[in-house]
């Protein structure tokens, strides 16, 4: 995450107990995905290609949206700020997200076009992304957080974070003691 701002020097960063996604995280979410488009960094897997053939130059924001909504069917066509859809289906939009974005390079510049073209770096992508979301999350003091392969997590309250992630459980069973070690 991102050098912690003033507020979270001075007073410590925020409990992350809310569930709701409040219209502040929302606007960040919205900016999030919307610079994604602009820089190209969704055209990793739905890409504006040059009709030269020389490789993709940007993000086909309908191709985007289409592909988002055809997976995550509530998710609004259009990104407003006043209109945020329910937690579940922005957590899902986010893991969606996660899968398909790639950090972009910029390649050769195609003159008669007036593009540049892009190769992706899906991994590098994917880190900024969730990063940029999770700062989003705890600034917020959102309890849920993007984990290294794109899924949403919940997080615990802190007073049962350590003591449940340190017990060993013995049940008996197996399976459950697998399950919880």
């Amino acid at each position: 995450m991102g050098e912690p701002y003033f507020s979270e020097r001075i007073s410590g960063p925020k409990s992350r107990m809310q569930e709701e996604i409040p219209e502040s995280a929302w606007g960040g979410i919205i900016a999030a995905i919307k610079s994604s488009i602009a820089d190209g960094s969704f055209g990793y897997r739905y890409p504006l290609t040059c009709s030269d053939g020389r490789g993709p130059y940007g993000c086909d924001e309908e191709a985007f949206f289409l592909a988002l909504r055809g997976d995550v069917p509530e998710f609004p066509w259009r990104l407003h700020l006043y209109e945020s859809p329910p937690r579940l289906v922005v957590l899902d939009a986010l893991e969606f997200c996660h899968q398909h974005i790639a950090k972009p390079i910029e390649g050769s510049y195609h003159s008669y076009f007036g593009h540049t073209h892009l190769t992706f770096q899906p991994e590098e992508g994917q880190a900024s992304f969730r990063e940029r979301i999770n700062q989003i999350f705890a600034r917020n003091g959102i309890a849920y957080q993007l984990d290294e392969h794109g899924r949403v997590v919940r997080l615990l309250p802190e007073v049962l974070q350590v003591p449940l992630t340190s017990t060993e459980f013995q049940t008996g069973d197996t399976y459950l003691d697998e399950a919880w070690s």
